[in-house]
C-alpha cells in the first residue's frame, strides 16, 4: 500500500487555500458594511487576537515637496474588550517619528511588530508612547493610490502577537482595499463639508447687515454648523437677518438654537432679527418667553431688511 505523507506542496496549498478563504470573508463583509466602524471590523477577520486588536486608519499630508509630513487619525474601531487607544482628529509629525522610516520606505508592505518592547527598530520615544497606551504589538502598512502614499492602515494590539508570513501575505492583499475605503472616506469628508458650508451661508446685502437664508429641517448637524456660521461670519456685522422662511417647521431643539443664536449675537454687539417667522413658528418661538428680549422678529425677509436699514439710518432705496 502506497501511504505519501503530506509535503512542503500540500501545507503550500493550504495556507494558500485558508488565505483565499480568509479574503473571501472579508470582501464579503466590507460589501455590506454600511459604516466605517463596521468596514473596518472586515479587515480583523484575517488578525489573531481579534478581541485585543484595535484597527486604526489614518490621512497622510504631504509638505510643498510633496514628502510625507503629517499623520492625521482619520477612524478608529476600538478593541471589543477596552476603550479606544487612538483619537480622531489626532495629528503626528512624521519627520519626529523615526519609525515611520521604515513603512514609508516599502509602501503596501506590512510591518509586523510581534514585540515592541524588543522590537529593534522601533526607537525610544515611540516605546515609552506605545508603553503608555498599552500597545505591545502592532501591524503597520503605508497606503498608496497612483503611486503617492495617502494614509497609514494599522492594527495594534495590547498583548504581544506571533506575526508571520500569513498576516504579510493576506494584509499586503488587503492594502490596496484600504488604500480605496480612505480616498472614499475622504472624498465623502469633503463632499460634507461642502454642503455643510453651503447649507448655512451668510450673504452681506451691505457693509453691515448679513442675511443667513435657511432652507429645510434643521437637524442636528445643521443645528451645531448654523450657530458656528453665524458668530464668525457675523464679528463685522451690525445686523444679521436669520431668515427661516424655508424652514418648513421647528422643533424644540431648532426653536432653542435660533433663540440661543440670536442672543449670542447680541453678545457679540449684533443686532439679531429672525425673518419669515409664520404664525405656526412664532407659537413655537413664544414658549420661550424672556429668550426672545430683544429680539426683533419679522414676517419677511423684506421687512426684516428694512427694518434693519431703519435701525442704521440707511433708505431701502439706497441700500439695493
Amino acid at each position: 500500500m502506497d501511504e505519501r505523507s503530506s509535503g512542503p506542496e500540500d501545507a503550500s496549498a493550504t495556507a494558500l487555500a485558508d488565505d483565499w478563504s480568509v479574503l473571501l470573508a472579508v470582501t464579503e463583509q466590507l460589501n455590506e458594511a454600511t459604516v466605517r466602524e463596521a468596514t473596518l471590523q472586515a479587515f480583523l477577520l484575517a488578525a489573531p487576537r481579534r478581541d485585543e486588536a484595535e484597527v486604526v486608519l489614518c490621512t497622510v499630508e504631504h509638505d510643498a515637496a510633496d514628502k510625507p509630513e503629517w499623520l492625521s487619525v482619520a477612524v478608529v474601531r476600538p478593541a471589543a474588550v477596552r476603550p479606544a487607544r487612538a483619537h480622531v482628529g489626532g495629528r503626528y509629525h512624521l519627520p519626529d517619528m523615526p519609525f515611520s522610516r521604515v513603512w514609508l520606505e516599502q509602501p503596501g508592505v506590512p510591518v509586523l511588530v510581534g514585540s515592541a518592547a524588543t522590537d529593534p527598530r522601533i526607537d525610544p520615544v515611540l516605546r515609552d508612547m506605545w508603553a503608555a497606551a498599552g500597545i505591545k504589538a502592532a501591524l503597520m502598512i503605508a497606503l498608496t493610490l497612483r503611486g503617492r502614499v495617502v494614509g497609514v492602515f494599522s492594527i495594534q494590539w495590547s498583548c504581544e502577537v506571533p506575526l508571520g508570513p500569513r498576516e504579510q501575505r493576506i494584509y499586503q492583499i488587503l492594502s490596496r482595499n484600504a488604500a480605496l475605503l480612505l480616498e472614499n472616506m475622504v472624498i465623502v469628508d469633503r463632499l460634507q463639508a461642502a454642503l455643510a458650508e453651503r447649507s448655512a451661508p451668510l450673504i452681506p446685502i451691505t457693509d453691515d447687515i448679513l442675511v443667513m437664508p435657511l432652507i429645510g429641517t434643521l437637524d442636528e448637524t445643521r443645528r451645531a454648523r448654523i450657530l458656528e456660521v453665524a458668530l464668525q461670519g457675523s464679528s463685522a456685522a451690525r445686523v444679521t437677518i436669520i431668515d427661516i422662511t424655508g424652514v418648513p417647521s421647528l422643533d424644540v431643539h431648532a426653536a432653542a438654537l435660533l433663540t440661543s443664536t440670536a442672543q449670542a449675537l447680541r453678545l457679540l454687539g449684533v443686532l439679531p432679527i429672525l425673518s419669515g417667522v409664520r404664525a405656526e413658528v412664532a407659537r413655537d418661538l413664544m414658549s420661550f418667553g424672556d429668550a426672545l428680549t430683544g429680539i426683533v422678529t419679522c414676517g419677511t425677509l423684506q421687512a426684516g431688511v428694512e427694518y434693519a436699514l431703519r435701525q442704521l439710518g440707511k433708505s431701502y432705496s439706497r441700500a439695493i
